[in-house]
């Protein structure tokens, strides 16, 4: 969904979307052009669905993109969005509710190409569905982004979950199930605990939170590879896909 009330501005980046979106044959995106913000969070909020939003930051007499941003934050703490202005006072604000990108006016292809390559990277590891037996003649199916943590409490693994209000408890070791995982996607923080990258908010040298506010150990074994996936998840490193 594009939010943008300058017409020639709106019409380049749904224009640049279609380019990227033949350039790499994806057949299946759609494109939702809005010059109100209310406009945009009305059908949104009415069922429209979205994988990536493009808000413009300053909209005259209407919601900002950083207002429109902070009541998408309220519901979907996963959904990229990206923030286009012709004003760089708004970056690190921006990058409060999570932005994957802050692009300046005009935008480009070389800026606006790697965003929607990982939104669609993200969008495909997010929605992959993953089965998890727990016990004979029961099977429990979750998407990889419903996923928050693992931990381990032998012989069994808890699974903390967006959907569950209480945690899934299988019998399983948590070697094996981080095999059965997307590596992009998951990594061990600690001894006893498996994270979804795509959910961590704050990440430090000794302690990550989660997007529910759950903060969790980060051992040094699993430092560096667990700073490492974190910025290529965020930061890029995939192909142009």
């Amino acid at each position: 969904l594009i939010c943008e009330d300058d017409r020639l501005y709106r019409k380049s980046i749904q224009d640049k979307i279609e380019n990227w979106a033949s350039l790499y044959g994806h057949q299946d995106i759609e494109i939702h052009s809005f010059h109100s913000s209310e406009d945009l969070l009305e059908a949104w909020k009415g069922g429209l669905p979205s994988h990536l939003f493009i808000l413009d930051i300053e909209i005259p007499n209407e919601l900002s993109g950083m207002d429109l941003a902070k009541i998408i934050r309220s519901v979907d703490s996963n959904v990229p969005i990206v923030f286009v202005t012709n004003y760089e006072k708004y970056v690190y604000q921006g990058y409060t509710f999570s932005a994957l990108r802050y692009l300046k006016k005009p935008i480009i292809e070389s800026d606006l190409y790697p965003c929607l390559s990982i939104a669609y990277h993200h969008y495909q590891l997010l929605h992959q569905e993953c089965s998890i037996l727990s016990i004979p003649g029961e099977k429990i199916v979750l998407r990889y982004s419903e996923i928050l943590y693992i931990e381990a409490h032998s012989p069994n693994i808890v699974i903390t979950t967006l959907i569950f209000k209480q945690p899934i408890t299988i019998r399983y070791r948590l070697s094996k199930i981080i095999s059965l995982l997307p590596s992009p996607l998951f990594c061990p923080c600690h001894r006893s605990y498996i994270v979804n990258i795509s959910q961590i908010r704050i990440l430090k040298k000794t302690q990550l939170i989660l997007a529910n506010g759950v903060s969790l150990p980060v051992s040094e074994k699993y430092e560096d590879e667990l700073f490492d996936k974190f910025n290529q998840y965020h930061q890029g490193g995939y192909r142009c896909i």
